[in-house]
Formats: structure tokens, sequence, C-alpha cells
């Protein structure tokens, strides 16, 4: 490829979580990928015609590009250079447990 693009064969769950914390951007027909991409800083190029994810579809980092090669391009073109949030609201931040308490807290 280009230098900027690394197509590499499947991999298992734990070393897809350990790659995408050192890529800039992905590109996926896996619904698993999307959803892994939305709590990391990372735009997602979405293969498909369609988002498999309702709780992310507004999330700006993630793209659906389809399968067409002109799309494809079109979708890293925008992300080019582009900053990415570093979390997404769409599933908390983090505090869940500690909020939850709070409350359990209160209660007795």
């Amino acid at each position: 490829m280009n230098g900027h693009v690394r197509l590499i064969p499947p991999v298992n769950c734990l070393d897809t979580t350990a790659m995408e914390s050192q890529i800039k951007a992905s590109s996926t027909d896996s619904g698993g990928v999307q959803l892994e991409a939305s709590f990391a800083p990372i735009p997602c190029i979405i293969l498909h015609d369609e988002m498999e994810w309702a709780e992310v579809s507004n999330d700006r980092r993630m793209i659906i590009a389809s399968v067409q090669t002109k799309d494809i391009i079109r979708a890293f073109g925008i992300f080019d250079g582009a900053a990415c949030p570093t979390s997404s609201p769409y599933f908390g931040y983090g505090q869940a447990s500690e909020r939850i308490f709070r409350v359990l807290a209160k209660q007795f």
C-alpha cells in the first residue's frame, strides 16, 4: 500500500483491541469494531450501507461509506488531519459506578 494504509489478515479480539489503541482511523464492516471505535478517540469508516449501533449514529467520528471505492476515499478525506474528540458521550464517561454508589449511599 502507500504507507498510510495497511491491510492485515483477521486477528483475535485481544489483538484487535490492542491495535485499535494505536491507530489513527479504522475502516470496518464489523459491528463490534464500530462500537469499539466509539470508545476510542479514532474515526471509523463503516463499510456498510447502514450502521449497526443506533447509539453512536450521531457520533461525528463515524462515517458510513458503503463499499464503493469512491465513497471510502471520500470518507477518509473527511478525517484527513481532522481532530477527533477523545471520548463519546453515548456510553457515558466512565463514572457510572461512582454515580450509582452515591445514589445508593443516600438510600441506606
